[in-house]
């Protein structure tokens, strides 16, 4: 089974490059997009926390329905993990370019300042 949360994991990485891929390229529609994709992360976890406390209870019992949410929720954890993995390269790149243009302003004030 370890090997199944392994594999939804990283496929939950790799489809949330996809979506944040597909929501950079669809502007107009990205507030939108954002909010299905939350929507849909919330409703997994309380499909997956209802069942979660249903097999605590005794009242469900079926193995292969337990299986499949625990993969499903590996696949949500490896989107908001690649999300969030996501939103900290763009920082750090919108940070260097910052830096690159502070720089640029002030080699062009030293050599206007010079002349």
């Amino acid at each position: 089974m370890k090997i199944y949360k392994f594999i939804g994991f990283f496929g939950g990485f790799v489809i949330s490059s996809i979506i944040d891929t597909t929501l950079g390229e669809l502007n107009e529609w990205a507030i939108v997009g954002a909010a299905l994709v939350v929507a849909s992360l919330e409703t997994t976890s309380k499909f997956f926390y209802t069942l979660v406390s249903r097999v605590k209870n005794g009242i469900i019992r079926t193995s292969y329905l337990i299986n499949l949410m625990v993969i499903l929720n590996a696949i949500k954890v490896g989107i908001i993990y690649g999300l969030i993995v996501d939103a900290f390269k763009l920082g750090s790149w919108l940070n260097y370019l910052g830096l690159i243009n502070n720089v640029a302003k002030n080699t062009k004030k030293a050599i206007e300042y010079n002349k």
